[in-house]
């Protein structure tokens, strides 16, 4: 029977998951500055993707806020497919986004181009270098996995491309990698994988239950197993010392899902898994693995295998098997808590502030910062701004209250639209919990703005697909000033209390589902046709009408609407009245009309998502 107890794996995989969280900060893993625009080395990008295997394994969702920062950075938009170069950063970074994000646009960008350069190259495999090739399988696998390959790549290409690689592939890791898509593939013979199975018994026999050791490494290995290492001792074998790590349990990984069907495999999973674990187990597993590994580069890679081959190992995400799994948001504390939060008390009146440079300077970032508020305290948010003011210009304000009352532990996505201006990141999730919450933004006029017009644009906040409230940006760059600045406005804009819902009668049956939703807003009416058209109604003036009375156009986007005459009528007349427009795309790629390009189309996924 396979045995899969890991001893004192609660206090061991939560004071590692625990340290990584504290020890490393998720922006700087990709980039050493915030504001810099400087590209990501593949080192950091592979931390990155290490980090994010790390906290994957144990359990937390890709919601966590450390998570998102790092898929933030990794969902830039590829600008240029056409000069695509694609190595190793953009492998990296598509291995963290078919994890956090595998319906973005940018994920759907690199694994096309990707899928492209292996099928160009996948004949030429004697004259490829094994390692990378075995890497573009396990990306277009996982992708495959996560249902998002389509038609790109067949199974039955992949299936030959590790058919020829394994008599050519001689790394265990590699080896064992290949078997498991191999059989997650269902496309060899048991004869063959019985063969490299064997292989892989026979080379964790000859390294004394390790992968990739060699007879030489057999007194360190002894040592390990025993305890009886020194810092001194392993000096010059450290790096030797990470590479068997890394081998063995990238095989653990990859082999421990196979052990069911092939029951060879028990022994020396079992034994490999627990010799190693038992080496830094217990209440000393911090200080003992960075006594081995003081490198934080090579500490956190070592740890983030080892979690992921324990998670393999025993089958099941770790946090599940602790008694008291750390909460996504307080790794230092062992909480009973949900991974995520949900509104909690009574609604109260919240606001929201915005505090933006009168004048952008092209190529240079400048700040934005955004508040979340109760709405008596705009005073203290004044303050707060004041302390830590970052501007080399005089700023503009503005304060809105929200559309509706809100209770704490709310989740507002943070949207910055201004035409002609990069912003970073391009939105932000933002948990409403304390009295006042903070966030900001990176601002930066692009080359080709046209300032001699001004530079406008918004801060749209939404709840799920409520525009909670929307503050504008009128600024202007370089030497166009604009000619009225007010320092800290103070005066409100009206709330979107009533929102106008187009779409076409072809999507009725998602729309009316999604408009239902708004119910548990009692301030919130929303004017759809179905309500408030009668029969012999003179429809359009109604429809005018009730436009004219609306806040906002809640705009539903599909292949149908963009084809109806009547939804096109609708948004016309309410870009005419000057009433925002908040679209959501129902569908992939339905065409978009010039007048409405500028506009922040929501991608139904992320929609959904957060609704």
């Amino acid at each position: 029977m396979f045995n899969k107890a890991l001893a004192e794996l609660d206090v061991t995989s939560k004071s590692l998951v625990s340290d990584l969280w504290q020890r490393q900060n998720a922006e700087d893993l990709i980039f050493k500055s915030s504001t810099a625009n400087e590209e990501a080395s593949p080192a950091s990008l592979r931390a990155a993707a290490a980090y994010v295997e790390a906290l994957l394994a144990y359990g937390l969702p890709p919601q966590n806020p450390e998570l998102w920062k790092i898929a933030e950075r990794c969902d830039q938009p590829v600008l240029d497919k056409s000069q695509m170069r694609f190595d190793a950063v953009e492998m990296y970074r598509l291995e963290i986004l078919l994890q956090l994000r595998p319906t973005s646009k940018t994920t759907a960008d690199l694994l096309l181009a990707l899928a492209r350069l292996y099928m160009e190259h996948k004949d030429d495999l004697s004259q490829s270098d094994p390692y990378n090739t075995v890497w573009t399988i396990k990306i277009l696998a996982f992708a495959r996995q996560k249902r998002v390959l389509g038609e790109l790549v067949k199974d039955e290409v992949i299936l030959k491309s590790i058919n020829d690689l394994l008599p050519k592939t001689h790394r265990p890791a590699d080896i064992a990698l290949l078997l498991y898509l191999q059989h997650k593939l269902k496309g060899s013979t048991t004869s063959t994988l019985e063969r490299y199975i064997k292989k892989l018994v026979d080379i964790a026999e000859e390294g004394d239950g390790f992968w990739g050791a060699s007879p030489e490494n057999k007194p360190m290995l002894a040592a390990l197993k025993a305890h009886h290492f020194k810092a001194v001792d392993l000096i010059n074998q450290r790096e030797r010392l990470r590479d068997i790590i890394f081998n063995t349990c990238t095989v653990i990984e990859n082999l421990s899902p196979l052990v069911g069907d092939y029951p060879v495999l028990e022994k020396p999973v079992q034994r490999a898994m627990t010799q190693w674990w038992n080496v830094f187990k217990g209440a000393d597993a911090l200080s003992t693995l960075q006594i081995l590994f003081p490198s934080s580069y090579d500490y956190l890679l070592v740890t983030s295998r080892t979690l992921g081959a324990a998670n393999a190992f025993v089958g099941h995400a770790i946090a599940s098997l602790n008694e008291r799994p750390l909460a996504y948001n307080q790794p230092d504390l062992l909480l009973e808590s949900p991974p995520i939060l949900e509104p909690q008390g009574e609604p109260e009146e919240v606001a929201f502030t915005h505090f933006y440079p009168s004048t952008l300077e092209i190529g240079t970032y400048s700040p934005l910062h955004v508040y979340i508020h109760l709405l008596s305290l705009w005073e203290k948010v004044q303050a707060d701004f004041e302390a830590r003011d970052n501007m080399d210009v005089k700023p503009m304000s503005l304060t809105e209250p929200s559309s509706a009352p809100f209770a704490r532990g709310t989740t507002f996505t943070i949207i910055p639209q201004i035409f002609g201006v990069k912003v970073k990141p391009e939105r932000m999730d933002v948990t409403w919990e304390d009295d006042i919450e903070h966030v900001q933004f990176e601002v930066k006029p692009k080359p080709d703005a046209k300032i001699e017009l001004g530079l406008k644009g918004s801060v749209r906040i939404y709840v799920g697909s409520l525009v909670a409230a929307e503050l504008p940006i009128v600024c202007s760059s370089g030497k166009f000033l604009i000619t009225e600045t007010r320092k800290y406005a103070t005066e409100t804009r009206p709330r979107y209390k009533k929102i106008f819902v187009s779409y076409s009668r072809k999507d009725s049956a998602v729309v009316k589902a999604i408009v239902r939703l708004y119910s548990k807003y009692p301030d919130i009416k929303t004017f759809i046709d179905y309500d408030f058209l009668q029969a012999a109604d003179y429809w359009w003036p109604t429809i005018q009408q009730k436009i004219e009375e609306s806040d906002v156009l809640q705009l539903f986007w599909s292949v149908n609407s963009a084809e109806s005459p009547n939804v096109d009528d609708e948004w016309r007349y309410a870009m005419k009245l000057s009433r925002p427009i908040v679209p959501v795309i129902l569908e992939p790629k339905p065409p978009i009309p010039p007048e409405l390009q500028h506009i922040h189309f929501e991608e139904f996924d992320r929609f959904i998502e957060r609704l």
